[in-house]
């Protein structure tokens, strides 16, 4: 998490994959206040950092996975871009 980190994780990823780029690229779960005060400014660099990348043309399409409402509330007031998906975790024992 965080502008930085997202980058050089994703630069790690795209070469063991040795794409030329990623379909769709995903935040999984987001940072909550639970564990983080800092968590929208860490999201939102997160997915600034996202942002840039698919604006280079190396993501199709940006995503999260796991954001609930107060995630989403927070990201809509620095987002440029709509998460294409948020992909939620379900199974029987959740």
């Amino acid at each position: 998490m965080g502008y930085a980190s997202t980058k050089i994780e994703f630069e790690k990823s795209l070469k063991r994959l040795n794409p030329d780029y990623v379909d769709l690229y995903l935040i999984d779960w987001a940072h909550k206040a639970k564990n983080h005060d800092d968590w929208p400014d860490t999201n939102a660099a997160t997915w600034q950092a996202n942002e840039k990348l698919q604006a280079e043309r190396r993501i199709k399409s940006i995503g999260v996975r796991n954001f609930f409402e107060e995630h989403f509330a927070a990201l809509s007031q620095t987002a440029i871009i709509i998460p294409a998906a948020n992909h939620i975790k379900f199974h029987p024992r959740y």
